[in-house]
């Protein structure tokens, strides 16, 4: 019967070929359009952009332009680094992004591995459904194509749980798991289950070593903030820390959480069954094996800042790697302990890479929507920006995407200063001036200006609503875009 489990591995891997071509179809249209996909893939193009112009990351809020970078400087110094081979900075974003996608299903793979105890093939078979899951999940086939921080910094976070449980006791791989999840918190600053379920496992097979890490962990980070803020005057806690206290809502995280569990329903239930699986072996469990219990509730405990204004299911995909690691662990688990029974796993996991109707990812008749644009939104959207590089001075947009990759300065964003001026922080009144003043060649909302509530409207503050209505005009609509020109 040996060639049973061989032939479920293949059985596997085809599976995994046939769900990738999904992936592999919407990263390739996701590629190969040129305007954002994403609001905050806009704001990742547009702190980009201004680094590449040699502007400040963090400057003044009071100043000109208006942008809160509410995120560490590693993504958007990658993507400067790597414009030049990917081409612009907006592919440069999204290759990242993929790179931390494969990232973050070696380090799921490497996990399940190093955590679960037997031979090398139900390890091996865990690990390979814990990665595939994940790369074929509907999270990663959308987050893990555009620039955002989210996946990349998902990746670094797991290899660095991986390196860390692979060799607890060796310093050289306790000091590069730190250096990952350092690099993961400055990545975006909100991913830390990782670290923590690394020091906390850490912590129950050598105490010692556990409060040394720990300690050397909070100590670099801290120094190395510190020197951030120490360089920019004060400027990167500003912005990282007071711009970044935004409004948060349980309404909001909770509706993020149906959004997901209505796209990942036998996902959900799969996990449950694995955590069944392992609470039945919790008294002979592989040490190691208490690293897969300790994430998950860590995991969905950082999943609450879906919560915050402008959040999205990004904010869960911490949570889909800690129950892909569980599935992978419970599945290799029961193939040592019960071989071919324990294969039964394996059935619904095939299941989450083929996209059929009944499987693991989106109904059928959603599932148009992560197919990425196609070539007539594609030859809009380079019309589009053609002209807006033709027309002369500076731009307002609701989109924050369109000034940068338009050659123009991102000089407003969205949002974030609507919600700082809201809280007394921020000061309306010289981007009204601007307004009034008509300064600038085109205004572009999602919406006419008369159809718009300012006092509902959460991209822009009331007054300068306001201003835009009295001094701009509609000229035309496309599509989502609702450009206003000054009046006469």
């Amino acid at each position: 019967m040996r060639w049973l489990p061989r032939s479920l591995l293949v059985t596997a891997v085809f599976g995994l070929a046939m769900g990738l071509q999904l992936g592999l179809h919407h990263a390739d249209a996701v590629l190969a359009y040129p305007l954002a996909v994403d609001d905050g893939e806009g704001l990742m193009i547009a702190l980009a952009d201004m680094e590449a112009r040699g502007a400040p990351l963090y400057s003044p809020l009071d100043e000109e332009p208006y942008v809160a970078n509410i995120y560490p400087p590693l993504f958007s110094t990658l993507m400067v680094i790597f414009r030049k081979p990917a081409g612009s900075l907006l592919a440069a974003g999204r290759w990242l992004s993929l790179g931390g996608a494969l990232l973050t299903a070696l380090g799921l793979a490497w996990c399940v591995a190093v955590i679960t105890q037997g031979s090398a093939f139900p390890r091996i078979l865990g690990g390979a459904a814990a990665a595939l899951i994940f790369l074929n999940d509907p999270e990663t086939l959308y987050w893990g194509c555009v620039a955002r921080v989210d996946v990349l910094g998902l990746g670094l976070e797991m290899l660095g749980l991986a390196v860390l449980l692979s060799r607890p006791r060796k310093r050289p791989w306790n000091g590069a798991a730190l250096a990952l999840f350092l690099l993961a918190g400055f990545t975006k600053q909100s991913l830390v289950a990782g670290a923590v379920t690394g020091l906390v496992t850490l912590f129950l097979l050598d105490r010692l070593r556990a409060l040394r890490l720990a300690t050397v962990f909070v100590a670099t980070g801290a120094l190395l903030v510190g020197l951030l803020v120490l360089a920019t005057k004060g400027l990167a806690w500003e912005h990282l820390v007071v711009a970044n206290h935004i409004t948060w809502s349980p309404r909001l995280a909770l509706y993020w959480w149906k959004v997901f569990l209505f796209r990942h329903w036998g996902l959900v239930g799969l996990a449950v069954l694995a955590v069944f699986v392992l609470g039945r072996f919790r008294s002979t469990a592989f040490p190691k094996a208490r690293g897969a219990a300790i994430l998950l509730p860590v995991a969905l405990a950082a999943s609450l800042t879906s919560g915050r204004l402008g959040s999205n299911t990004n904010h869960l995909m911490e949570a889909l790697a800690a129950m892909s690691i569980v599935i992978g662990v419970a599945l290799a688990t029961l193939v040592t302990r019960h071989g071919r029974v324990g294969l039964l796993l394996l059935v619904p996991a095939i299941l989450a890479l083929v996209p059929i109707r009944g499987g693991l990812r989106l109904p059928a008749e959603t599932g148009a929507w992560w197919m990425g644009p196609g070539p007539e939104a594609r030859h809009d959207a380079t019309q589009l920006l053609e002209a807006l590089r033709s027309i002369p001075g500076d731009i307002l947009s609701s989109h924050l995407d369109l000034a940068p990759l338009a050659a123009k300065p991102l000089l407003y964003q969205t949002a974030v200063m609507s919600e700082l001026a809201a809280r007394g922080l921020w000061d309306p009144g010289p981007l009204v001036r601007r307004v009034q003043d008509k300064t600038f060649s085109v205004i572009i909302l999602d919406a006419p200006i008369d159809m718009i509530d300012v006092t509902e409207d959460v991209r822009f503050p009331p007054a300068v609503l306001i201003a835009i209505r009295e001094n701009y005009t509609l000229r035309m609509r496309r599509g989502r875009y609702s450009f206003h020109v000054p009046r006469h």
